[in-house]
């Protein structure tokens, strides 16, 4: 597999630089550290975006979440060709840091230019000038993520209606920074999380193997689907839509590629849409990134407007706060093996009288489904007693080794779905085998998950 060039080396030299400075200036001894803290808790770089060549704000960043941050995002200035080609104020305050810098570079300035042309090599000077200003700052081994989330219509390098364009302009910018003697650059290809722009395949804008070194994504905490109250649910069609996280991880696994999470964080926003104060959101990227092949991951720690809050360091997001320090901070775990997914473990056993069947379809004179000998349609449902924010069913499966059979998200709590409040569908259980037979029941809560089994007879 190919892997992006490994930050250690650099780390340990820059951080070597910085102490070398500092003790020639104080008159002081020469002291280094044998591993760089920040990768001593993970082996993806772990890091954050605080503002604009905000040094200050990353080391409180590292402080305030009691772990030093590994890797940090930048933005180049898209104002002008000037400010894309020279970004040097902010150059000049991260090249002697210790960190990881990935840096978010424009194809296009604010106004003028195409993608077309950019295709046709007309921009190439001022990618050489952009490789040369970073390779001149000791920053050539930065991660370069280009034209980010180009399956969008948001940023004017968008892919969308001409990929082909999209592909032969990213591919003149690697070529040309590559140029430059002293750059070794990790360029990232980074769509946006879904398909962007419905009906969009973002593989068409994929510029190939030997133009990419790093397959990144955009993940906020957001839905136009489920309510802010819906964690469960959200965190899943993250995983699983079209172009989401599991596309994400088998397209780079097929390209032989490590993962990125370039931009993640918590969402509240006042059309509604975000998670808000949401633990189970970083407790599940913690997992994903602990048990995927990830160079790194980068949480978004800003306040985009007032309607739009990211920043899980000063935001309204109290327990997910909490929740961070715990999965990214000093107790962070270095191996996935160490790091199962929070929904992965050991549920509390509860009785197996909450599941119920009934003959009708409304629910009436339902029974404990336990030891029940059912061997035609009815109706079973789950009534546990205790608030549920979903249920996964699960037959003749009570390790829950596969895939459930289904899952509501909604009271009542039905093992088939499509039903209504007044009434349920049915489940045939004349297609079963004669003999035994187990429903198991995933409860999820908002204090840990609950299972029950119960077994029946056909």
């Amino acid at each position: 597999m190919t892997h992006p060039k490994n930050s250690t080396t650099r780390t340990r030299l820059r951080a070597a630089v910085v102490a070398a400075l500092t003790a020639a200036l104080l008159g002081g001894p020469v002291l280094t550290s044998a591993t760089p803290p920040a990768e001593a808790a993970s082996s993806a770089l772990s890091g954050a975006y605080s503002g604009a060549g905000d040094v200050t704000g990353i080391k409180a960043f590292g402080a305030w979440r009691g772990r030093d941050v590994g890797v940090v995002t930048e933005f180049v200035d898209a104002s002008t060709w000037t400010s894309i080609a020279k970004p040097t104020w902010a150059a000049d305050r991260w090249k002697l840091t210790p960190y990881q810098i990935a840096w978010s570079v424009p194809m296009l300035p604010k106004t003028g230019g195409t993608i077309q042309a950019g295709a046709a090599g007309d921009y190439n000077a001022h990618f050489k000038t952009l490789s040369q200003t970073l390779v001149d700052r000791g920053l050539g081994d930065s991660v370069i993520r280009l034209g980010w989330e180009m399956n969008g219509t948001w940023f004017r390098w968008s892919a969308v209606k001409d990929p082909a364009a999209f592909v032969a302009y990213w591919r003149q910018v690697v070529t040309t920074m590559r140029s430059v003697p002293g750059a070794s650059f990790t360029f990232e290809w980074a769509p946006n999380i879904g398909e962007g722009t419905a009906g969009f395949d973002k593989t068409r804008a994929y510029p190939g193997d030997e133009y990419v070194d790093l397959i990144g994504m955009s993940v906020y905490d957001q839905s136009w689907k489920y309510s802010s109250t819906q964690h469960v649910e959200r965190w899943k069609e993250i995983v699983t839509i079209k172009g989401g996280l599991q596309w994400s991880v088998d397209f780079a696994k097929a390209h032989g590629k490590q993962n990125s999470l370039a931009e993640w964080g918590l969402s509240d926003r006042c059309d509604g849409h975000g998670g808000k104060d949401d633990p189970h959101y970083i407790q599940q990227v913690a997992a994903w990134v602990a048990s995927h092949d990830y160079y790194y991951e980068s949480y978004f720690d800003y306040r985009t407007s007032a309607c739009e809050q990211h920043s899980i360091t000063e935001g309204s997001f109290p327990t997910a706060r909490t929740a961070y320090q715990g999965a990214f901070g000093p107790a962070a775990v270095s191996s996935a093996d160490a790091a199962p997914a929070p929904n992965r473990a050991v549920p509390v056993a509860v009785d197996p009288s909450v599941l119920k069947v009934s003959w009708s379809s409304t629910r009436t004179n339902a029974k404990p489904l336990n030891w029940m000998g059912i061997t035609s349609k009815v109706y079973v449902f789950a009534d546990p007693g205790f608030a549920t924010t979903s249920v996964d069913f699960y037959l003749d499966d009570p390790t829950r080794s596969r895939a459930p059979m289904t899952t509501d998200t909604a009271a009542p709590w039905d093992l088939v779905g499509g039903g209504t409040a007044t009434n349920a569908k049915a489940f045939d259980a004349s297609t079963l085998a004669s003999g035994k037979h187990t429903i198991t029941a995933l409860f999820h809560t908002a204090s840990g998950d609950r299972v029950a089994t119960a077994t029946f007879l056909r």
